[in-house]
């Protein structure tokens, strides 16, 4: 997954899915999916940004996984490690995967950007306004 992508919202909504696993426990509900998308829409390829009459709706899919994955972290730390007919449930480990795959996709989303630093394309509105120390 590269740069930020134009597609219809449904289409970001299956990519994130695919991305995030929001199946698999800790579960992200369809609501929770599309709260994220509509933080992360971006600049499209022609520059016009998400308030613009002519935005073609595009979604930064890395940072939707990134946030989608940091949510399943913060709802891992009420899962607690037990054990039950001789067999150990390390549920800690969840919650470490979740943040390695949080930092996966941030670092795939940093990749790009740093790609062409004096390019915006792809960048959120508040971050070209305020500056590559944001993102």
């Amino acid at each position: 997954m590269g740069a930020p992508f134009t597609m219809t919202a449904a289409e970001a909504l299956a990519e994130l899915k695919f991305l995030c696993s929001p199946d698999t426990t800790p579960t992200l509900t369809d609501g929770e999916l599309e709260a994220i998308l509509g933080r992360v829409k971006a600049v499209d390829y022609e520059g016009r940004t998400i308030d613009h009459d002519d935005w073609e709706e595009t979604y930064d899919l890395n940072l939707a996984a990134q946030r989608a994955w940091q949510m399943k972290a913060g709802k891992a730390t009420a899962l607690v490690n037990f054990s039950s007919d001789g067999e150990r449930y390390d549920r800690e480990s969840i919650h470490k995967h979740c943040l390695t795959m949080a930092n996966e996709y941030a670092r795939k989303r940093m990749a790009n950007l740093n790609a062409d630093p004096r390019s915006t394309k792809g960048l959120l509105p508040w971050q070209i306004a305020n500056g590559p120390e944001c993102y």
